[in-house]
């Protein structure tokens, strides 16, 4: 219980310092910035189908443009799932662009490996040695193993399951490259000389590891994400 509490005291310290910072941010900009208040996630423009597929994938060059995105007020507003502002929409962004990637992610990885699509979410909990050497076939093995998150749990202090749908709605549209990566790389790794077939269990050590080397460069291209490098840049306005 103590440590829960700790938990939740730095949890919150984190969110307030997300909220100082964006004060910080944004106190410079002028409000005067045009919104469109009726566009739907819909009405983004559909960058997948824009995307030129002629040049070979290049992993650092994706995760460059992802960096560099600069975000509008109203495309906050729609990742954030259209409930609250700009202002405390990109605080909750901060984290929840994070969260959905990484969805998006084992999503990804479930496919690639055939295994069922993720299910609804439930009680957070690890799974103990004992129960992932017990696990009768390999989809049960994945499973136990799969990476979880406390925030994308019943027991989460952040967000409801519902919030998810839209953000992830909005990465795949907004900067499908995400998931774009996440499956070239895979299906780049399963083809590799002695990627095992049928999967067995150092396989899938193998898939979630790489998922995971994936999953933290991601956010780490998402953590250059700037309000004030975006404004110097020219790319919103002052």
């Amino acid at each position: 219980m103590e440590r829960r509490n700790r938990e939740k005291i730095a949890r919150t310290k984190e969110f307030t310092v997300i909220l100082e910072l964006q004060f910080c941010s944004t106190s410079s900009a002028s409000s005067s910035f045009e919104l469109t208040t009726d566009a739907p996630v819909n009405s983004i423009p559909d960058f997948a189908s824009t995307t030129t597929t002629s040049s070979p994938f290049d992993m650092d060059l994706e995760l460059k443009n992802i960096a560099d995105i600069c975000l509008t007020n109203r495309e906050h507003e729609l990742l954030a799932g259209d409930i609250v502002k700009h202002f405390f929409a990109s605080a909750v962004n901060y984290r929840l662009v994070r969260e959905a990637q990484e969805v998006i992610g084992l999503e990804e990885l479930r496919d690639v490996l055939g295994f069922a699509p993720l299910g609804p979410w439930t009680n957070y909990s690890k799974s103990s040695k004992e129960e992932i050497e017990a696990a009768t076939t390999i989809e049960e093995y994945y499973t136990l193993r799969e990476p979880r998150s406390e925030v994308r749990s019943l027991d989460s202090d952040y967000f409801y399951e519902k919030n998810f749908p839209p953000a992830i709605a909005f990465l795949d549209k907004r900067i499908p490259t995400v998931r774009t990566i996440y499956r070239n790389k895979f299906a780049e790794i399963r083809s590799r000389p002695d990627a095992k077939v049928p999967i067995d269990r150092k396989e899938v050590d193998h898939m979630i590891h790489e998922y995971t080397t994936i999953a933290i460069r991601i956010n780490e291209a998402f953590s250059a994400w700037s309000l004030t490098d975006c404004i110097l840049r020219g790319e919103l306005p002052l």
